[in-house]
């Protein structure tokens, strides 16, 4: 197998996303390829045309079916065509942009638990409570496995629990009550299911009201390759993650975008203050001595809903 350095694979990374990358060069290159298919595919229009009228088709029937076909075939072709030819002129002359979207991102390749494979970094998870993510004790083993096996940096960003209290709407402290079991988890995690100082410095929670609007899962934001953020826009009284809409973008594709909103969420994490304080260690604590077994997909829905462009 071709073994390469660190600095090699940067220069080949650097030289895909630069290829990859969409940019007025490699639309104007898009579209002239266009153009010529677009020529080509007249020039070959006319010769089948000829082709089929210059062949003795005794039967009128059948030769009234060969042209409907090839009638068919041919404007499907000039439909896919122009519409290839519009979307590169749309990006090369416009500035909007469009990006994947859905309904319900669990069970999809752009939920946490697909972002948590062994060449991940980092990940950092954004949200009011988090208490959908770590309520699943699936994802919470995923996670510890992460920090142990792959060396996985965590970090997790929630809104303040006077920022919570002041958004339930359900009259009865319930997301007061979210908020705080998932406080509880990410505690029992660092205290006892982390086992050394390097592992528990792998897991970061800071406290911000910037999160109390806007849930996202950001990897590898560094990685200009991989790096990939979703974002799930809500209204305060949303309660139902299952039902909320999602989008994805990759920085390799629209790199202004993904700085867009990114710039945002690592402002929240440098602001030290805003770190939470894991207090002291338990009396019982169970120190990391568990064994963990990677968790497999099994458990994940299979059908995570619908996805479009917007």
């Amino acid at each position: 197998m071709l073994s390469l350095k660190k600095e090699q694979k940067e220069i080949i990374k650097k030289a895909i996303w630069y290829l990859a990358k969409p940019s007025p060069i490699t639309s104007i290159i898009s579209i002239s390829f266009n153009l010529l298919t677009i020529a080509t595919g007249i020039v070959v229009t006319i010769m089948l045309c000829k082709l089929v009228n210059n062949q003795s088709v005794a039967n009128k029937n059948l030769k009234l079916i060969i042209w409907l076909v090839l009638f068919i075939g041919l404007i499907m072709l000039w439909r896919t065509l122009i519409r290839v030819l519009c979307q590169n002129l749309h990006y090369t002359i416009w500035p909007e942009k469009r990006i994947v979207a859905g309904v319900k991102v669990v069970g999809t390749e752009y939920d946490i638990l697909h972002f948590l494979d062994s060449q991940t970094k980092e990940i950092i998870i954004v949200g009011q409570n988090l208490y959908s993510c770590f309520e699943n004790t699936s994802l919470v083993d995923r996670i510890v496995y992460s920090i142990k096996t792959s060396k996985t940096k965590i970090v997790c960003i929630l809104t303040t629990r006077e920022a919570m209290a002041s958004i339930d709407t359900s009259g009865k402290g319930t997301a007061v009550r979210h908020y705080d079991s998932t406080i509880n988890t990410l505690k029992d995690i660092y205290w006892n299911k982390l086992s050394t100082s390097d592992e528990r410095k792998r897991l970061s929670v800071y406290l911000h009201l910037g999160s109390a609007t806007l849930s996202a899962t950001i990897r590898d934001p560094e990685d200009i390759i991989r790096a990939r953020l979703v974002f799930m826009p809500k209204w305060a009284i949303d309660v139902n993650p299952a039902k909320r809409l999602y989008c994805v973008i990759d920085k390799w594709e629209y790199p202004t975008l993904f700085e867009t909103i990114y710039s945002d969420i690592n402002h929240m994490m440098l602001i030290d203050e805003k770190r939470m304080d894991w207090g002291e260690p338990p009396k019982e604590m169970n120190n990391g001595n568990i064994k963990m077994q990677p968790v497999k997909d099994e458990h994940r829905p299979a059908n995570g809903g619908g996805k479009d462009r917007v």
